[in-house]
């Protein structure tokens, strides 16, 4: 069994290691780090959750528009600070 300190800093470098993937116009390596930061977050009910939702959404969203599904040019506004 990890600890939970551990489980946190694993949850975080999936997020900014998402984050990279997400720049390199890389979606799905981004959605699969986010998705699994995302049920670290929410076993420690962590309000870190609500950013990597967005983050996920935000994916969502752009899959329907943009067949490359590149981020759109205001895309750095769903990268909230983690706590």
């Amino acid at each position: 069994m990890r600890k939970v300190g551990n489980n946190h800093q694993q949850a975080c470098t999936r997020v900014r290691r998402g984050d990279a993937y997400l720049a390199l116009d890389r979606p799905g390596p981004a959605r699969d780090d986010w998705q699994l930061a995302l049920a670290i977050f929410e076993e420690e009910t962590h309000p870190n959750a609500d950013a990597v939702r967005r983050r996920l959404q935000h994916i969502g969203s752009t899959a329907h528009h943009d067949p490359s599904h590149a981020a759109p040019a205001d895309a750095p506004a769903i990268f909230t600070p983690l706590h």
